[in-house]
């Protein structure tokens, strides 16, 4: 018996035992174009051909199975000691763009589009890889290097997908310095592929990270579509999933130039039913490995009128780039202490720091493969545990053929104020914890 291919192992190993995530770095990395994402409005999965010749950095690069949070931390953001909720932080501000325009355009303040273009401006980079709404198919995203800043403001917003976004680093030319913007497993691919020896990974940098609490399977985007009138795919002529007001609406335009929202807290009535099963092994909500961490600003939510950001820097890079921005008069900023780094995303980090690790333990107890990422655990009470399994069950069900047709046929309001009350009542739980 022959021994697989690298390409094969990251089948049989990450892809059957359900813990891709969907990041994209396999097929952005192999140079002999043999791993493509097929079905990207389903599973998302990664699919080989037979053109393998075992470089292996397919595999090396995989955030999938393993992330060494420790090692990793001490090459990319420093040696010091890391918070086991939010990780290496240096500074940490609540900011927002100062042109209008972007910030309008932004899902929370236009604070990534304004970093990525003033190093465009600064000659510090050539472009970013960012997530953007495809031009031929408005209803669903794709990776590109942009390289203006004009491409650069058009992949502004969240994308509420699955995003194989780093299948665009084979887009990358010679000699081309590039930022990233992505979400925590796509910079762990990132990062891992940095690590791997990989010959370009000196043209990636900074590394602009978004906080991500999960990513959903598009039939959460199809069903509210579905929802709101929209029968095919085909009459979509604009997607947005944060347009508007802050924090935004899940909105569209058909073919007839009709405009249809939903608030997107209302949207999130989908999570527990289209939640990508491996984010729920995911404990990094707030993307630890990247030179600058980006995600909504929930203390401003209500006081003033716009979107506004958290933004955390890890390494100096990171430090030195928000600060140069901030005299250039690009974004505006305001200090924050790390409770009020912990409190804004008090909810997400329960569900994060202390369910993921429980479902963790949980699923290797039962046999299942689970992700490594040797990295710091908090104490977890007994009482945080009991509730894990209420959560579970939740997932289980929601997510289950029975769940997803109960939703299916429900109005789209049905669900949004039990999950707005929700919401609100596991911050407050979450914040006293």
């Amino acid at each position: 018996m022959s021994a697989q291919l690298p390409c094969e192992t990251l089948i049989s190993k990450i892809v059957d035992t359900g813990l891709c995530t969907r990041c994209g770095t396999c097929v952005g990395v192999c140079h002999l174009e043999n791993i493509s994402i097929p079905d990207r409005l389903g599973d998302c999965l990664p699919s080989v051909g037979k053109r393998c010749d075992s470089c292996g950095l397919c595999l090396a690069s995989c955030p999938g199975a393993e992330v060494d949070f420790s090692r990793l931390e001490k090459r990319f953001i420093c040696d010091s000691e890391t918070d086991p909720f939010a990780g290496i932080v240096k500074s940490a501000w609540v900011a927002r763009a100062v042109d209008e325009k972007v910030r309008d355009s932004g899902a929370s303040g236009g604070i990534v589009t304004a970093l990525l273009n003033f190093l465009i401006d600064i000659d510090k980079s050539d472009g970013a890889l960012v997530y953007t709404m495809d031009r031929e198919k408005p209803f669903v995203g794709k990776g590109v290097i942009a390289r203006s800043k004009t491409e650069v403001a058009e992949a502004s917003q969240s994308k509420y997908h699955l995003s194989p976004m780093n299948e665009a680093l084979g887009d990358l030319r010679d000699g081309e310095r590039i930022a990233v913007s992505g979400l925590p497993c796509q910079i762990h691919g990132i990062r891992k592929l940095q690590d791997s020896g990989w010959d370009k990974a000196s043209s990636i940098g900074p590394c602009v990270g978004i906080y991500c609490g999960n990513n959903l399977y598009y039939e959460a985007t199809r069903m509210m579509l579905k929802k709101m009138g929209i029968k095919s795919l085909e009459d979509v002529k604009k997607l947005s999933y944060r347009e508007g007001d802050w924090p935004g609406y899940f909105s569209v335009v058909n073919k007839d130039e009709e405009s249809l929202k939903v608030s997107k807290l209302d949207f999130n009535q989908a999570i527990p039913f289209y939640i990508n099963h491996r984010c729920l092994f995911c404990t990094d909500l707030t993307n630890e490995l990247s030179d600058i961490s980006v995600g909504d600003a929930w203390s401003k939510e209500g006081l003033e009128e716009g979107g506004w950001s958290i933004v955390l820097a890890r390494t100096g890079e990171g430090e030195k780039l928000v600060r140069r921005a901030i005299e250039a008069g690009i974004i505006v900023a305001e200090d924050i202490s790390h409770k009020e780094v912990l409190s804004m995303h008090a909810h997400a980090f329960d569900l994060k720091k202390y369910g993921s690790w429980l479902r963790i333990g949980a699923w290797r107890h039962l046999g299942y493969k689970v992700p490594s990422f040797n990295q710091a655990r908090p104490d977890i009470k007994t009482g945080r545990k009991v509730a894990e399994i209420l959560f579970s069950m939740q997932f289980m069900f929601c997510s289950s053929k029975v769940g997803r047709k109960i939703f299916s046929i429900l109005p789209i309001g049905a669900l949004g104020p039990i999950f707005r009350w929700l919401r609100r009542t596991w911050i407050n739980i979450s914040r006293r914890n």
